[in-house]
């Protein structure tokens, strides 16, 4: 199996293909979703390149792939966006049943720890947490990375980033809770 970081760095030459097929699907630049558009067809170009089997050491190689990945990645963003047209109906009841910390934990912590700004309940959280909850904590909230980058940066799966992201969650919101508790009692 090819290695992730290979394919970053083939896609940091050739980013291109990705932005021609966000294109190719009447997505223009000024749109709002065109930069998540980029990130996901990053993704899929990434993940492409891993399952490709031939090389692509040279130029005539390189083109070859990029040709099947603009494809590729052009008909996985479709699929994403049919996906999220069928299911309107789906995540407007599921967002009306939980709150939007519940819905986006990279948006909740980001929020909460954004609003709240209190060192002394961070640096807590920072030594409760695993190390690779630390690894995810420290990429999104003290480098402010995407979740795009913080998955090929520590080569997470979307599942696992969403899964390390609720646990933190869960422990700060347990650290502010008992933080809340000594400053009602005081």
């Amino acid at each position: 199996m090819k290695n992730a970081q290979t394919g970053f760095t083939l896609y940091l030459a050739n980013t291109g293909v990705v932005h021609a097929a966000v294109r190719r699907m009447q997505v223009w630049p000024s749109h709002p979703d065109y930069d998540d558009l980029v990130e996901e067809g990053m993704l899929i170009y990434i993940a492409y390149y891993q399952r490709y089997r031939d090389a692509v050491r040279t130029k005539a190689e390189r083109v070859k792939f990029n040709k099947l990945a603009g494809l590729f990645v052009y008909y996985g963003l479709l699929k994403i966006i049919n996906r999220e047209e069928r299911r309107p109906a789906v995540h407007e009841r599921s967002a009306r049943k939980e709150p939007p910390a519940e819905t986006d934990p990279q948006d909740a912590i980001v929020r909460q720890l954004d609003d709240s700004i209190n060192e002394a309940v961070i640096s807590e959280l920072r030594n409760r947490l695993s190390p690779r909850e630390r690894e995810v904590f420290e990429a999104m909230y003290d480098q402010a990375l995407t979740r795009a980058e913080t998955i090929v940066l520590l080569r997470l799966s979307q599942s696992n980033l969403t899964n390390l992201l609720r646990r933190i969650h869960a422990k700060y919101q347990k650290l502010k809770a008992a933080d809340t508790e000594l400053t009602s009692e005081r």
